[in-house]
């Protein structure tokens, strides 16, 4: 609610009312918007209507320049994720070793019976010395 009785007449709305108000907490747009809707409180005459150039039209340029108030920043909530659980894990007497735990071991039939040796046999330093012989390559 509005007050109005602080200016000269408690009839009516004007600048000394307009500035109490203001000085109370209210806005501008506040205010304009409560004048708007009871244009009688304006005191009569040509001046305090729309583009008269009184206390009307201040208050739409107060109202105007008024920057709205800075919305509150509220952080958002973490929630930390679900973890599921694993379906196969590794253990400290699995062959993978200790420091893997956790880890879903896959291997193949070969693997297992220790007969896959695809292609080490030619890393072998046997193997490489026999054939990097100076004699085997072709130079000519």
């Amino acid at each position: 609610m509005v007050n109005y009785s602080y200016g000269a007449s408690s009839k009516y709305f004007g600048h000394a009312d307009y500035y109490a108000n203001r000085g109370a907490g209210k806005s501008a747009q506040d205010l304009l918007n409560w004048v708007n809707r009871n244009m009688h409180i304006l005191s009569p005459g040509k001046a305090n209507r729309p583009g008269g150039g009184a206390l009307y039209d201040q208050m739409v340029n107060d109202a105007r320049m008024e920057r709205p108030p800075v919305p509150v920043y509220e952080a958002p909530t973490y929630e930390a994720p679900v973890i599921p659980d694993p379906k196969t894990l590794t253990t400290k007497g699995s062959a993978v070793g200790g420091g893997a735990q956790g880890v879903k071991v896959k291997r193949s039939k070969a693997s297992k019976a220790g007969k896959n040796a695809k292609g080490t046999r030619s890393l072998g330093r046997a193997q490489r010395n026999s054939a990097m012989k100076i004699s085997n390559l072709n130079l000519t």
